[in-house]
């Protein structure tokens, strides 16, 4: 799951000052001073807002790693502070509704698409056996293949087999075939490993 789609968690500078007791202009200064020492871009973080007496100040906003750097070196006391508040943050970020929202949407698609890989790897199995088979044709009716296993199948349930093994082929892309019966004309053939997905476990059937 890509958590880059979720808004980073951040603390301004003004967040910073309150949350440790420092000056506004202190803690600008401190940001100021550690980003030119490690060669981090400082505008690239500056904004424009307005203080209580709706008058435009520059402040900082800093992601959860430079928030850390910041403080590094302040009291041990400010900086549990700073790091239960980004907490605080990430853990609301969860809890709401559109970021629960977009989460719930990830797990969904991966689940669809780890099905369509199982789906395909199942699809190339049947693929290799097909292609290993020599002089067979790998098809059978539902009851050629019951005599053959010692399957009991009553008409009814030939009929539900038969039904469930024409969707199972159709959703692989396998073909079906057409064999010659002397009560219906021809009747359905399908791939073997079709019929072994279909019957496997067929003791379930008659217990």
């Amino acid at each position: 799951m890509n958590m880059n789609l979720f808004e980073q968690t951040t603390m301004t500078s003004v967040e910073l000052a309150e949350i440790s007791g420092k000056r506004h202009d202190h803690v600008k200064t401190d940001i100021e001073r550690i980003f030119g020492n490690v060669g981090i871009d400082i505008p690239k973080f500056r904004e424009v807002s307005k203080n209580h007496q709706n008058q435009e100040v520059t402040i900082y906003r800093l992601p959860k790693k430079e928030t850390l750097l910041v403080t590094s070196k302040w009291s041990d006391e400010q900086r549990w502070k700073i790091i239960n508040k980004l907490e605080e943050k990430e853990n609301y970020q969860v809890k709401d509704p559109r970021t629960k929202f977009m989460i719930d949407s990830l797990i969904k698609l991966d689940q669809v698409e780890s099905k369509q890989r199982e789906h395909d790897h199942r699809i190339e199995a049947i693929e290799d056996k097909q292609k290993l088979q020599d002089g067979d044709t790998g098809y059978m009716t539902i009851v050629a293949y019951c005599r053959l296993h010692g399957i009991p199948e009553p008409l009814r349930q030939a009929q539900k087999h038969g039904k469930h093994a024409t969707k199972l082929s159709k959703s692989y892309g396998i073909t079906i075939g057409k064999v010659p019966d002397e009560r219906w004309g021809t009747v359905n053939s399908y791939s073997v490993d079709v019929l072994d997905e279909i019957f496997e476990g067929w003791n379930d059937y008659f217990t």
